[in-house]
C-alpha cells in the first residue's frame, strides 16, 4: 500500500520500515518518473542561457568585402569572435612569385592573442593588410588589393 510519507519534489513513495509496498505503488512511482524525466529530456531549451542560445542560433558570421588598395582595412564585427579566417575568393591561399622570389599571402587567420601577419583581431575589430610596395621579408600581403573580392568567416 502507498505510504503517507512522500518525497518532497516528486511525491514518490518514501516508505517506512513498517510499510508494506505493493506492485502498484512502484508502477505509480515509475509513471511519475517517466512523465517528469521524459518531459525534461524533450525540453531542448531548459539548460541554455540566452547568451548560449544566441551563440548556437548564429555561431558564425560569413561576409565579404572588396579591397580598397590601402595598406589596411578595418571592420567592426557585431561580436568578439573566437577566431576569424580571411581569404581572397579567386586565389590559392598562398602563391609563390618566382620573378620576385616572394610568397603572396592571399589568406590569413586571427584569434585573440594570435594571428598571421596579414590579419589581426583586437576585440571585435578585424584588420586586413595589403603590401603597397615591394614584398618585405619575402612576403607580400594580399588581403586588401584594390577591387579584390574577399570572404571572412568569424566564429563566436
Amino acid at each position: 500500500m502507498p505510504t503517507s510519507n512522500k518525497t518532497p519534489a516528486l511525491s514518490l513513495n518514501n516508505w517506512l520500515g513498517t510499510d508494506k509496498p505493493m506492485r502498484s505503488d512502484f508502477t505509480e512511482d515509475n509513471l511519475i518518473l517517466d512523465s517528469v524525466i521524459g518531459g525534461h529530456l524533450q525540453d531542448a531549451v531548459s539548460h541554455l542561457s540566452a547568451a548560449d542560445r544566441e551563440k548556437f542560433d548564429s555561431p558564425y558570421l560569413l561576409d565579404s568585402y572588396a579591397g580598397t588598395g590601402d595598406a589596411e582595412q578595418h571592420f567592426t564585427l557585431p561580436f568578439t569572435p573566437k577566431f576569424v579566417f580571411v581569404f581572397y575568393q579567386t586565389r590559392a591561399f598562398s602563391e609563390y612569385v618566382a620573378e620576385g622570389d616572394y610568397t603572396k599571402c592571399n589568406a590569413g587567420f586571427a584569434a585573440p592573442g594570435l594571428s598571421t601577419a596579414a590579419v589581426s583581431l583586437q576585440g571585435n575589430r578585424l584588420t586586413v593588410k595589403q603590401t603597397t610596395g615591394e614584398a618585405a621579408g619575402k612576403l607580400f600581403y594580399n588581403l586588401n588589393l584594390r577591387d579584390g573580392q574577399y570572404f571572412y568567416l568569424a566564429v563566436k
